[in-house]
C-alpha cells in the first residue's frame, strides 16, 4: 500500500474516508427509513435503463464531497452523480466516490445498497471503503 498523506486536520486517509462514509449514512438511513419497503416516496430521475438517480443521492455526495474538500483541499473527485471527467492529479492522488452504490435497491426499500469510496495514488487503489448503512458493516 503507497504511503498516504495525512489530511489538512491530521487525519489518516482511513480516518476521512470513514468520516465522508458517516456523513453520507447519516443522509441515507434516515430517507431509507422514513419509506422502509414501500419505497422512495420522493422523485427518481432516470439516467438509463434500471439506473435511477434520487435526491438522497446528490445530498450524501455532496456531503462527501465537502468533507473531502476540507481534507484534501485539490485533490480531484470523480463522483458518479456530479463530477466531470477528472484530468489533473495532484499528487497522483484521486478520491473516487459513488454515493449509493445500489439506488434502485435503495429506490424500492430493499436494504442491500452502501456507500463507496477509494483513493488512489498513481492510478493504483490504495484505500477502499464500503459502508452499509442499514446494518452498519
Amino acid at each position: 500500500m503507497a504511503d498516504l498523506p495525512a489530511a489538512k486536520s491530521g487525519a489518516s486517509a482511513l480516518d476521512v474516508a470513514r468520516q465522508a462514509a458517516r456523513a453520507a449514512a447519516d443522509i441515507m438511513l434516515p430517507a431509507y427509513n422514513s419509506f422502509g419497503s414501500s419505497g422512495l416516496p420522493v422523485e427518481k430521475t432516470v439516467k438509463s435503463r434500471g439506473n435511477f438517480l434520487t435526491k438522497t443521492d446528490l445530498e450524501c455526495e455532496k456531503a462527501a464531497l465537502a468533507i473531502l474538500a476540507a481534507e484534501y483541499p485539490g485533490v480531484p473527485v470523480l463522483a458518479e452523480e456530479t463530477s466531470a471527467a477528472v484530468s489533473d492529479w495532484q499528487n497522483g492522488l484521486l478520491w473516487v466516490v459513488d454515493p449509493i452504490d445500489g439506488t434502485a435497491n435503495f429506490a424500492r426499500g430493499i436494504p442491500t445498497f452502501a456507500f463507496n469510496i477509494a483513493l488512489c495514488s498513481d492510478g493504483e487503489p490504495s484505500l477502499g471503503l464500503t459502508l452499509q448503512p442499514v446494518t452498519g458493516d
